[in-house]
């Protein structure tokens, strides 16, 4: 799956967005021009072990509220649809955000906001992207400049500033919902910005009977934000932990 592969093969089907069946679950829409949609359509899915580790939570405790915070094109989201649980799916990206939309349009228990999530609600924020790679998103422009693939070194530098709507997810839940749930979990993988996130739902799952968090762990992202590891760790660290998945840490209440 290299930058030759990709180009020819967006040429061969010659369209701008796929439908792509992932985890043998659902279809979800996907973006030609991104190197990363076609990693999801070559694999039918790029991230079955998370989404196997997250589902079996869900299975085995029922939460209210799931929340896909940094979605991308809604793999994990795609992988629990069908266990009917109420889904926040928060996603930036605005190309990305609109094949979510597209992808879940049939589904009312979820429901799909385009904004980052962040400390300003109902704000708006320069977010950083590149346009052919989707993973990289971030509200740091260090970030998403340190992608390194040596297999698409022809779009590195392909980056660009968006502005896009900023939300805090505590208030979004409550505007969503109603109120808070009673259990929850949250799926974070936001590229230096969880450190924050998680910092501003720590009242709220101090009040929740059940919660979990499932965070991605990256020490090189954290230092690229201009953020201290040991002060990141000290944040995640005095929750329970159930679980360390080589780069994600899976965290929560007793």
């Amino acid at each position: 799956m290299n930058y030759n592969d990709w180009i020819n093969w967006k040429k061969s089907i010659n369209t701008e967005r796929l439908m792509v069946e992932v985890y043998g679950r659902k279809h979800i829409e996907i973006l030609t021009d991104d190197c990363r949609g076609y990693w999801v359509f070559c694999m039918k899915g790029t991230q079955k072990e998370k989404v196997d580790i997250i589902r079996n939570e869900l299975i085995n405790n029922k939460p209210e509220l799931f929340v896909d915070l940094g979605a991308n094109y809604g793999e994990f989201t795609a992988g629990i649809c069908d266990l009917n649980i109420n889904t926040l799916c928060i996603e930036p990206n605005p190309k990305v955000a609109s094949c979510l939309k597209n992808s879940f349009k049939d589904d009312d228990h979820v429901t799909i906001i385009d904004k980052v999530c962040g400390d300003v609600h109902n704000g708006t924020v320069e977010f950083n992207i590149n346009p052919n790679y989707s993973g990289g998103g971030s509200m740091y422009k260090n970030v998403i400049k340190s992608w390194s693939d040596g297999r698409y070194s022809e779009i590195h530098n392909n980056n660009e500033v968006v502005k896009v709507g900023s939300i805090n997810l505590v208030n979004t839940i409550k505007e969503v919902y109603g109120k808070i749930p009673s259990s929850i979990f949250i799926k974070m993988d936001v590229e230096g910005y969880e450190d924050e996130i998680m910092i501003s739902v720590e009242d709220m799952l101090n009040d929740i009977s059940w919660w979990r968090v499932f965070y991605e762990y990256n020490e090189n992202a954290i230092r690229l934000a201009g953020k201290n590891v040991e002060d990141w760790k000290k944040i995640f660290g005095k929750y329970e932990t159930y679980g360390d998945y080589t780069g994600d840490l899976l965290i929560g209440n007793k």
